[in-house]
């Protein structure tokens, strides 16, 4: 397949700077359903335990549940964020770059930062809303992330930064 006067299938060109802002944008929008679904859950656990039609079986599924998946939805985030990174560092590593374009590099990246303050300052708006605050302090891993997503951010494109400059002396 051709697209322009390139060949598409060949070409291993990308952008540290659009893979920041799609994990920062996935990570966010994990992070926030993450706390509606723990909150729809409980809700939805409240009226099962509730309801006199249902079985002491399901009862007791429905509470297990309950239980464990603030941990579960936890434990996916952090997953989902390592794997997010290695995706960074393996893409990077693969792109052809010019030492030269570190300084247009940098610039973009500050725009990158500031969307992660950005996004961080709103899921603690999110977080710390009505009724949010018990399901956030349930998911540790989640609510440290975002709360320190622009460090987070800088570590990812640091070692982004190394994996791409690093190959040049390989």
């Amino acid at each position: 397949m051709i697209l322009g006067s390139r060949k598409f299938n060949k070409s291993k060109k990308g952008n540290m700077v659009i893979d920041g802002l799609m994990i920062l944008i996935i990570l966010f929008v994990f992070a926030i359903i993450g706390l509606f679904c723990l909150k729809i859950f409980d809700e939805a656990n409240d009226s099962i335990q509730s309801d006199i039609g249902m079985s002491n079986e399901s009862k007791t599924i429905a509470s297990n549940v309950n239980g464990s998946l603030p941990k579960t939805l936890d434990n996916i985030f952090l997953t989902m964020m390592v794997l997010l990174t290695a995706f960074v560092i393996i893409s990077v590593f693969m792109l052809d770059s010019h030492p030269i374009f570190f300084i247009l590099m940098i610039i973009l990246l500050i725009g990158v930062f500031i969307v992660a303050m950005i996004l961080a300052n709103t899921y603690d708006d999110v977080a710390s809303g009505a009724g949010m605050t018990t399901y956030a302090n349930e998911m540790l891993y989640t609510g440290w992330i975002m709360s320190h997503l622009l460090e987070v951010a800088i570590a990812i494109t640091f070692l982004g930064g190394v994996a791409l400059y690093a190959k040049l002396k390989i």
